[in-house]
C-alpha cells in the first residue's frame, strides 16, 4: 500500500518542482519524492508518474479526498 499524505508544489528559482509526502505502510516513516515539473500539475499525472516511473499499482495507491492538487 502506498497512501498519499501530501502534495507540495513549489518554485525554485524559474523552475516548478512537486513534492509528494506517502507512507508505504502504516507504521512506517514518511517518505518524499520530489521531481521537477514545468507542466501543470494534476492527480492524474502524478499517479501516472507513480505508476509508471516506481511501479507502484494504481490500485494499491491511496488518495485520500482532502488532499488536492493545486498547480502554482
Amino acid at each position: 500500500m502506498f497512501e498519499i499524505r501530501g502534495i507540495i508544489i513549489h518554485k525554485k528559482e524559474n523552475d516548478k518542482f512537486v513534492r509528494i509526502v506517502a507512507k508505504k505502510d502504516h507504521h512506517d516513516r514518511y517518505v518524499s519524492i520530489e521531481r521537477k515539473a514545468n507542466v501543470p500539475i494534476t492527480r492524474e499525472l502524478i499517479m501516472q508518474h507513480l505508476t509508471g516511473h516506481y511501479g507502484i499499482p494504481e490500485g494499491q495507491i491511496t488518495w485520500p479526498h482532502h488532499i488536492e492538487v493545486k498547480d502554482i
